[in-house]
């Protein structure tokens, strides 16, 4: 049957519009910067362990709160997202955290040094193993007890340099949790478990940058070692482009509990 001209130019219009319903728009994307500072006086916290030669070689410094005596920023706060976006970058997708610590797409490394885990606070991804170190002469334990994944509690050998590698934890975590030594129970450290690219460590100047986000509103969590949540509805809008907060202050009585 031919229909008129006018008429198969409408149903060709109604066909496209119908393909064109069924593609989504292309996400875009920001990144977002920002700072937390205190807002008082900086700390003078005593080391949680004198020298002891053999065993610490040094001061182990007391990190459940580090402030940069300069800026005033406050070091190893974690920032994240806690679930996946809908969308999420495709250069991030694979790559690991954005928190400065010594990683490749697969692998990031925890170790010891001086008595002390290093980095103290970090962000692992679900794809990623995890490879514990050991850069003193005294052997140490690794404990940790998450909330979604397995309990560990393993020894590494003293100046391990190979390390005992974990495999891929399979669940994010909803919160970060404590990493520590039965052995040297001052060692302490901070982990998140996440499946996404949106989380990310404060520097020792308390600034974060966290990359190509989608465009939109997110909740964000923002917590610390000693004082639990800081925030936990951090709401941020991101638009295309790079997104700058104004510096979070944050009062003594909240981080010195």
């Amino acid at each position: 049957m031919n229909y008129p001209l006018s008429v198969a130019a409408l149903l060709a219009v109604m066909t496209f519009a119908n393909m064109s319903s069924g593609f989504a728009a292309e996400p875009k994307w920001g990144t977002l910067q920002g700072q937390l500072v205190l807002d008082g006086d900086v700390p003078r916290l005593p080391p949680l362990v004198t020298a002891v030669p053999g065993i610490v070689n040094q001061d182990v410094p007391d990190e459940r709160v580090v402030v940069d005596p300069k800026t005033k920023g406050i070091a190893n706060i974690i920032i994240y997202l806690p679930s996946r976006p809908v969308s999420v970058h495709p250069d991030l997708e694979k790559n690991g955290n954005v928190d400065g610590n010594e990683k490749t797409d697969d692998e990031v490394v925890f170790d010891r040094k001086d008595g002390r885990f290093v980095p103290h606070a970090m962000i692992v991804r679900t794809n990623q193993k995890i490879r514990f170190l050991n850069n003193d002469a005294v052997v140490h334990n690794v404990k940790w007890i998450p909330m979604r994944n397995n309990l560990f509690n393993f020894l590494v050998k003293a100046n391990d340099r190979e390390g005992v590698v974990v495999q891929p934890m399979s669940k994010p975590e909803k919160l970060p949790f404590v990493v520590r030594s039965d052995i040297h129970p001052w060692m302490r450290a901070s982990m998140l478990i996440v499946d996404h690219p949106y989380a990310v460590v404060t520097g020792k100047d308390g600034r974060f940058e966290i990359l190509n986000l989608p465009v939109g509103k997110h909740e964000f969590r923002i917590w610390h070692e000693a004082a639990g949540f800081l925030e936990k509805k951090y709401v941020v809008t991101i638009e295309e482009g790079v997104n700058t907060q104004e510096p979070m202050k944050i009062t003594p009585e909240r981080i010195l509990k």
